[in-house]
């Protein structure tokens, strides 16, 4: 696109992102990001305490920038 912003396709099922974020202790809202990072295989930049403590125990690698 123009601005460069690319989509991905992301699971459209509530009870996906309802058990995501009952597995991770987060909102549906951080689950997307935290889903995003894990399948992509791409570091998480968060200053959030609990996304970023999920990201670690998921195996997400921390952007510290």
């Amino acid at each position: 696109t123009m601005l460069g912003i690319q989509t991905v396709p992301v699971h459209d099922d509530a009870r996906y992102w309802a058990e995501r974020s009952l597995e991770w202790g987060l909102t549906a809202y951080d689950s997307c990001y935290l889903d995003l990072a894990r399948q992509r295989r791409l570091p998480l930049a968060t200053k959030d305490r609990p996304l970023a403590a999920a990201a670690k125990r998921v195996g997400v690698t921390l952007y510290l920038g």
